[in-house]
C-alpha cells in the first residue's frame, strides 16, 4: 500500500493509501464484485455523536448493502491492510476485525452524516477501513468520502483500490454520484473496544437479516441494474 495523505480531523487520525489490495486480489475481487446481492437497509431512526453535540435524523436513509462472512465469502483475511492498521495506531491489528460489508450508492439514495462509534475508551482503539472498491470510476469527485463537522471537513476522492483509515468518532458520509454511476465501498471494522465478533454472532445475525455488527436491518432485494 502507498501512503498518500494523512490528516487530522476534529482531533482524531485519518490516513489515505492507494493500491491497497495486491494485483492478484484485485484481479479475484473484479471476478466476483458484478454478482454480489445488496439488500436495502433499515437503519435506527436517530444515530447521535456527542462530539459533535448533535443528533442525525436517519428515517429516510437509503442505500443497499452486502454483508461480508469470513467464513462464506471472498474476503477470509484481509492481511494486506496490516502495515496501515499498526500506522494507524500501534496497538491495532487484522486480529481485532469486528464487522465487514459492501455499501452501494447510487443516485437518490442517502445517509446523514454520522459517526460509527461515539465514545473510545482511553486503552482501545476503532479503526474503519472504508475502501473504494468500484473500477469504473468516471468522476472521482462525484462520488467521494466526506469527514469532519464545522470548519474541519475533508474530502477525499473515489480512486479505485483507495483505502481510508480513520477513527470511528470522525463525522463522516458518503458523496452520492449524480448520474448513473454505481458507487460500492468495502467497509472493514478493527477495534478493542467491545468487540463481540465471532462467527457464531455473524451466523445469528445473518439469519434474522441482520448485519453483523451493526442495528441495521436488511430488507428488500435491489436490481443492481437500475439506479
Amino acid at each position: 500500500m502507498d501512503l498518500v495523505n494523512e490528516f487530522t480531523i476534529n482531533g482524531h487520525k485519518a490516513l489515505v493509501y492507494d493500491n491497497a489490495m495486491p494485483p492478484e486480489l484485485v484481479e479475484k475481487w473484479l471476478g466476483i464484485k458484478d454478482d454480489l446481492e445488496f439488500r436495502s437497509v433499515k437503519m435506527p431512526t436517530k444515530m447521535g455523536y456527542k462530539d459533535a453535540n448533535n443528533y442525525t435524523d436517519q428515517s429516510k436513509t437509503q442505500f443497499g448493502v452486502h454483508p461480508i462472512s469470513l467464513k462464506k465469502k471472498f474476503f477470509k483475511h484481509y492481511n494486506f491492510l496490516a502495515p496501515g492498521l499498526t500506522k494507524f495506531d500501534k496497538r491495532a491489528s487484522i486480529d481485532h476485525y469486528a464487522r465487514s460489508f459492501v455499501n452501494r450508492y447510487v443516485t437518490g439514495n442517502q445517509i446523514q452524516p454520522h459517526m460509527d462509534l461515539n465514545h473510545i475508551d482511553d486503552d482501545c482503539y476503532y479503526c474503519v477501513c472504508l475502501m473504494y472498491v468500484q473500477d469504473n470510476v468516471t468522476d472521482p469527485e462525484d462520488s467521494g468520502f466526506y469527514m469532519g463537522y464545522g470548519d474541519d471537513i475533508t474530502y477525499v476522492p473515489n480512486v479505485f483500490n483507495r483505502v481510508i483509515m480513520f477513527d470511528a468518532r470522525i463525522v463522516h458520509w458518503p458523496d452520492v454520484p449524480s448520474n448513473t454511476f454505481e458507487r460500492l465501498t468495502l467497509y472493514m471494522g478493527y477495534t478493542t473496544q467491545d468487540n463481540e465478533y465471532s462467527l457464531q454472532r455473524d451466523v445469528h445475525a445473518l439469519a434474522k437479516d441482520n448485519i453483523p455488527g451493526t442495528t441495521y436491518r436488511m430488507t428488500d432485494v435491489l436490481d443492481r441494474h437500475q439506479t
